[in-house]
């Protein structure tokens, strides 16, 4: 999943501050750091077609035979959570009565959203139309789908864009960007609140507080490097990361793709529907598979078990809708990057984050970490100011939502702490013990990753429980005391 992804420093150009002509030394590119290292560059416009075995010379020359073909493959994304749904049934049904296999049920494919098939329509028909023609005509029939599905309404959109466009004011004055970020920060949960107060269907969203922040934030870095961006695109922007609630993809990246790379764009599209509709497939039915299994209450490995069933299920469902919105953007030539890259595969937490939520990833590293190190402030402050930033952000919005506790509060930060802990005893022990690490053959022997990608495992398996599950403090030693059969 990480084909046609742009490197931060690549995507992120033009969103950090100029250097200052007071400054004494240039910026340091952190994206090399040997302790971080970078997302994954592109390697050239075509190696995301090339790697689909798609490339210019493989499509078929004629513009009506490419449009055939697409139209066909859009079909894909459908076909294969079906049959995968009924491999499923097969595959379950043919095995013992007592296997305790996730048995699919009819609520799978009924989860699939009905507004990607509006979308779907929209895409193929505007597939002729010329790049600026289509961008304002998938505006407008967008917001038109968006209203007839209540996904959003009138107010919600006059209230949006008479927020977006104050900031474009305050970004475009000289006004210290510590005032900016403290006057975006007290405005994104007065915008939730206003939702919910009034009923608006648009600001109702859990995801509207960080995304006002992290898109408010990335126009900010452009908008002040004095860099040109229009008034419409600016809007465009800010409207379309809140009302898809997708990832957190830069300003550049709203730029529709060229030509050249328009077909690969859209085929790329349609693969990560088809990985979002098989997500929401799995989220569903192992959410199924543990509703009728009283799992809480159950104890030792049969406890973990259901736990790390339950991790994926709600790390499936965050996937899907994350992909959803890339791969409906992608379908109208946003060359949006991968936000995941299998991440159930991870080793260690550090590598985990290096897979998971890579665009919000990039967003804090972007502006947080590198200014820290930069600053040689120390890895060990820099990795905990950057996940503690995250955790904040999300406790942001649960308190905009009105539903947070101090219990809750507790619980959020501590997971993070626990995470950014972890990523730094990873991150820091080869470099202490170096010995150490080449005796034990850390970096060399094949079963330390398998030993490494189970106990990440078992640590995420638990800390979403603890994180998502548990209502309370008092919660934690209960189901650590039936987990470890009375150790705690």
């Amino acid at each position: 999943m990480t084909e046609g992804q742009a490197g931060p420093r690549e995507a992120g150009a033009g969103l950090r501050p100029a250097p200052r002509e007071t400054s004494r030394r240039p910026a340091t590119d952190h994206s090399r750091h040997p302790i971080v290292p970078a997302l994954e560059a592109a390697s050239g416009p075509g190696s995301l077609a090339r790697r689909l075995g798609l490339d210019r010379a493989a499509l078929p020359a004629s513009p009506a035979a490419r449009f055939a073909l697409v139209a066909g493959l859009s079909l894909v994304p459908y076909l294969f959570v079906e049959q995968t749904w009924v491999l499923l049934g097969w595959a379950a049904r043919s095995l013992a009565a007592g296997a305790r296999l996730p048995l699919p049920s009819a609520e799978g494919l009924s989860a699939i959203p009905g507004r990607l098939v509006a979308f779907h329509l929209l895409f193929l028909a505007t597939w002729w139309l010329p790049r600026a023609v289509r961008y304002w005509t998938v505006a407008a029939g967008a917001l038109g789908i968006g209203l007839a599905l209540r996904l959003f309404d009138w107010p919600s959109i006059a209230v949006l864009a008479a927020v977006a466009l104050g900031f474009y004011l305050l970004f475009r004055m000289s006004v210290p960007r510590w005032s900016m970020l403290l006057a975006i920060l007290v405005a994104a949960p007065v915008v939730r609140a206003l939702g919910q107060a009034y009923d608006w269907s648009g600001l109702d969203r859990s995801g509207i507080t960080i995304g006002l922040i992290v898109c408010l934030w990335y126009a900010c870095y452009q908008l002040t490097t004095g860099k040109p961006l229009p008034v419409p695109n600016y809007l465009g922007y800010v409207g379309t990361r809140l009302f898809m609630e997708g990832p957190v993809f830069t300003v550049q990246e709203f730029l529709p793709a060229d030509r050249d790379r328009l077909d690969a764009v859209r085929l790329a599209g349609l693969r990560v529907l088809a990985i979002a509709l098989f997500c929401r497939t799995v989220s569903v039915e192992l959410d199924a598979f543990l509703e009728v299994r009283a799992w809480r209450s159950a104890g030792g490995l049969e406890l973990l078990g259901y736990s790390y069933l339950n991790y994926v299920a709600l790390s499936c469902e965050v996937v899907f809708g994350y992909d959803l919105a890339l791969g409906l953007l992608r379908l109208f030539g946003l060359p949006i990057r991968n936000n995941f890259d299998w991440w159930i595969l991870a080793r260690t937490p550090n590598e985990h984050w290096r897979r998971w939520n890579l665009l919000f990833r990039e967003w804090l590293v972007t502006f947080t970490f590198y200014p820290m190190m930069r600053a040689k402030l120390g890895l060990f402050p820099s990795i905990m100011a950057t996940l503690l930033a995250s955790g904040a952000l999300h406790l942001l919005a649960h308190a905009a939502e009105g539903a947070l506790t101090t219990d809750q509060a507790v619980l959020t930060m501590s997971y993070w702490t626990l995470n950014g802990l972890l990523i730094w005893l990873v991150v820091d022990f080869p470099r202490r013990f170096p010995g150490i690490t080449a005796r034990l053959g850390l970096d060399s022997r094949w079963y330390w990753g398998l030993i490494g990608w189970v106990l990440t495992s078992t640590f995420y398996a638990v800390a979403y429980y603890i994180n998502r599950e548990a209502e309370s403090l008092a919660d934690v030693p209960a189901y650590l005391g039936r987990l470890f059969g009375g150790a705690v």
